[in-house]
């Protein structure tokens, strides 16, 4: 599958507001860093700001682009358990100390991950984080923080495992990774994403969660959440309520507004884990999913689509996933027929082991009837660290899991089941505590049951054959399915091999729901465009590796469908080869995400790119300026009055002309003045000074007032003018950007250059270069040289003969 690439996730990062070099909280002191893969480094500086990051015997450079942000991506290295320095250096220098090269594990889920080992409040517990003190074991908590939208940082700090600090440390966790350390001697870093009481929607990406099939209503419902949304957005909008007033409708993927909850923990607590390198990932998860059959059929799907987008946020394709299977809960039913919420999420948790690097740790018999949260982690820390030391650590030897299920064979009257991981054989165990179960020595096996065509359950009878199963009942002669520990607490299952390791439910007749094979959809990449250009034809091809590439549907989403309605994404092409074209709708700008799905009737897969519409930059094309001609004061005297008196100074008018005729919807926010002289910074303000702005057709005109009425602004001082971007924008949508041409310093009077007794328009208006660009002229320039208070055609005429030596040259726009 592919969703929106990982490494392109890093753009979702916020503009640096300052020039210095920042990092994300996961490279923070303390902390463990993936070793033996390349690592990516990221943060935020100022824009075109050079970042150097070294760290061990590897060492990178980049230059923050315009956005601030920038990436390192760092050569493998090998494990350290000698404390390293990350030391990242712009304008400033960043040193992240007592850092360790080792195996970054994710343990995420919801509250039997989420609960720490200080909260088990066991005996056992207790002495165990009281002693720990292994402090090449350590964990990043993140914080619970759900958000409406994918987010660029988190809110954690490193921890190291010692008495002091390890009863922090997730329960799971904590086992696991001090198995893991103690049988290798690589330092573990533990991840801790999680929070209780939440679905497996809630840590799913919303483009995933609207475009998988088989997991509605979500789908259903979300959509037209997002649809209801926009409309009581744009009447909101309509009505003058702005998206920071209290009364805007709030986004439908908000913890606030559940309709229903899903997405935010992925926002707030996955997305900005990209792209931080790691070893694995442990998912302890279900209970709040186990609700009936066709939901525990969708969490197949569900966590089939989960793996796969977050293989693709981490950029890494293969990345092992470790399922935590739901223990054994609530009081024991006696039907034998079983099937059940939690029994009916367990299938599914095991249907995803056909999900390539995927395993599954089985509790069956570590779980507690009257406790969803039950207090023994310590088995399964062990069992999980079972699991990864034979498969990511080299040790094949090991028998990592007890008994599973792999065929049955009907003989006669006899079903018989044949198992994988059988280790030193098959037994009735009996588990006590933390201990490995051990033989029950004479104990039958139970929890068995069998059905024939009729699917009318009985009780089997079972016994251990070598290394499979023999299950029979007089009641079926033909048998066609056997069940086993197929209810939410199944005591008396008891189904064991000889190195202490259960056997997982299971269900002969289970549906199968696919979780491989889905189809597959190439790239997109990310688009920009100018208002009004359609983007496309992109191109793309389609398959699935069985099906007809002409018979796969393809299905299309926006995210923002204000600026690109969906009907304004057209596809184009046939069979595998495939064109998608978008058209922008008229005088928007902005971004949006879409998402192309392909799907087979089975399976879809989604893709995803980004689309940036911008708006056409509007140029300033001249500037004008008007000043008083009855004389120039060689220095500023303000009047005890506080106000400036008109004809006392300089600069009654400006005028900046644009190419096309405008719009400003807020004349006090487009413009701003400030004076600098002998005495500093000057705001006309504080002189008594209102600065006016008015549009007249492509002309904004920025006038002066006082107490008394209009006035100009004083001559000891040099003044720049400011157009603020965004404020103004051109007919066709286009708005003022920032550039060089939207600032003018204007200086102070020359005084009477042409010796006539009086100063005229060319002698005021005297424009120094501020910007290192080319001098030139604007082509209309134009000043009142007369002195009758009004531009004509002769002053523009005048001001141009003038030019060389009365007008300083401006930059060129």
């Amino acid at each position: 599958m592919r969703f929106a690439p990982a490494i392109l996730l890093l753009f979702l990062l916020p503009t640096a507001t300052n020039a210095t070099v920042r990092l994300p909280a996961l490279f923070s002191n303390q902390a463990v860093l993936q070793r033996d893969k390349p690592l990516p480094v990221w943060g935020w500086a100022a824009p075109g700001e050079a970042v150097t990051v070294s760290l061990g015997n590897a060492s990178g450079n980049t230059v923050a682009g315009a956005d601030g942000r920038w990436l390192v991506e760092l050569a493998p290295q090998p494990a350290s358990t000698q404390p390293l320095t990350l030391t990242v250096t712009g304008t400033n220098t960043l040193t992240v100390t007592d850092v360790l090269l080792g195996d970054v594990w994710l343990c995420t889920g919801q509250s039997n991950m989420a609960l720490s080992v200080g909260g088990l409040l066991t005996p056992e517990s207790i002495a165990d984080y009281q002693t720990a003190n292994d402090p090449l074991v350590r964990q990043m908590g993140v914080e619970v923080t759900p958000a409406n939208s994918p987010q660029s940082n988190l809110t954690g700090q490193w921890l190291k495992c010692t008495p002091d600090k390890s009863s922090q440390f997730c329960a799971v966790g904590f086992y696991f990774g001090l198995k893991i350390r103690r049988e290798t001697g690589v330092p573990i870093g533990i991840l801790r994403s999680a929070k209780g009481s939440t679905i497996i929607e809630c840590w799913m990406a919303e483009e995933v969660l609207l475009h998988s099939l088989g997991i509605e209503p979500y789908p259903t419902q979300m959509r037209d959440s997002l649809a209801l949304w926009e409309s009581e957005k744009a009447a909101a909008l309509a009505a003058g309520i702005q998206p920071a007033d209290p009364g805007f409708p709030e986004y439908p993927f908000s913890e606030n507004v559940r309709r229903p909850r899903c997405v935010t923990h992925y926002n707030g607590m996955i997305a900005p884990l990209s792209p931080f390198a790691m070893r694995g990932v442990i998912w302890y998860q279900g209970e709040s999913n186990a609700v009936d059959f066709p939901s525990s059929q969708a969490y197949t799907r569900k966590l089939r689509a989960m793996i796969a987008s977050w293989r693709d946020l981490l950029d890494e394709p293969d990345l092992p996933f470790y399922i935590v299977q739901l223990p054994n809960y609530l009081a024991p039913t006696n039907t034998p027929a079983g099937g059940d919420r939690w029994s009916w999420t367990r299938e599914a948790q095991r249907q995803c082991l056909a999900i390539p690097n995927t395993r599954m740790a089985v509790t069956i018999d570590i779980g507690e009837e009257t406790d969803i949260h039950p207090k023994n982690k310590y088995d399964v820390g062990e069992r999980l660290g079972l699991l990864a030391l034979k498969h990511e650590y080299g040790q094949t030897g090991l028998v990592a899991s007890g008994p599973v299920f792999r065929e049955m064979v009907i003989e006669g009257s006899n079903a018989r089941l044949h198992f994988d991981s059988v280790g030193g054989g098959l037994m009735t165990g009996v588990k006590t505590g933390r201990a490995p179960a051990v033989e029950d020595v004479g104990a039958t096996l139970g929890r068995f049951a069998i059905a024939g065509a009729d699917k009318q359950w009985f009780w089997g009878n079972a016994v251990i054959d070598g290394d499979t199963v023999l299950v029979n009942s007089p009641q079926v002669p033909n048998p066609v399915a056997v069940r086993y520990a197929y209810s939410t607490n199944p005591t008396g299952a008891n189904l064991y091999n000889r190195n202490g390791l259960p056997a997982g439910p299971f269900a002969t007749d289970a549906v199968i729901v696919p979780v491989t094979g889905a189809p597959s959809i190439s790239k997109i990449p990310d688009q920009s465009a100018a208002m009004g250009a359609a983007v496309g034809p992109l191109a793309f091809t389609v398959s699935d590796g069985e099906t007809s590439p002409a018979s796969l549907t393809l299905t299309k989403h926006s995210s923002n469908p204000t600026l690109v309605p969906i009907e304004n994404i057209v596809f184009g092409g046939s069979g595998a080869n495939r064109t998608v074209t978008v058209t922008p709708a008229a005088f928007q700008s902005g971004t949006t995400t879409i998402s192309v799905a392909v799907n087979d009737g089975t399976l879809a897969t989604v893709e995803s790119f980004t689309l940036t519409i911008s708006t056409p930059s509007l140029d300033v094309e001249e500037w004008r300026s008007t000043s008083d001609h009855g004389g120039v004061l060689h220095g500023l005297t303000v009047p005890s009055s506080g106000f400036v008196e008109p004809r006392q100074a300089g600069i009654h008018r400006i005028e900046i002309g644009f190419p096309e005729p405008i719009i400003v919807p807020r004349p006090a926010s487009a413009v701003s003045v400030t004076g600098s002289g002998a005495a500093g910074t000057v705001n006309p303000a504080s002189l008594g000074i209102t600065v006016h702005a008015a549009p007249a057709a492509d002309t904004l005109v920025v006038t002066f007032s006082n107490a008394h009425g209009p006035c100009a602004l004083p001559d000891a001082c040099k003044w720049r003018f400011t157009l603020t971007p965004g404020e103004i924008s051109g007919n066709s949508g286009s708005v003022l950007g920032a550039s060089a041409n939207s600032t003018r310093v204007i200086g102070g009077l020359a005084g009477d250059t042409t010796g006539n007794g009086r100063v005229t328009g060319i002698d005021v208006n005297r424009i120094a270069n501020s910007g290192a660009f080319d001098p030139a002229i604007p082509g209309r320039l134009r000043a009142d040289v007369d002195g009758d208070g009004t531009i004509s055609a002769a002053d523009q005429t005048a001001s141009w003969n003038h030019r060389a030596n009365r007008i300083d040259l401006l930059p060129n726009p």
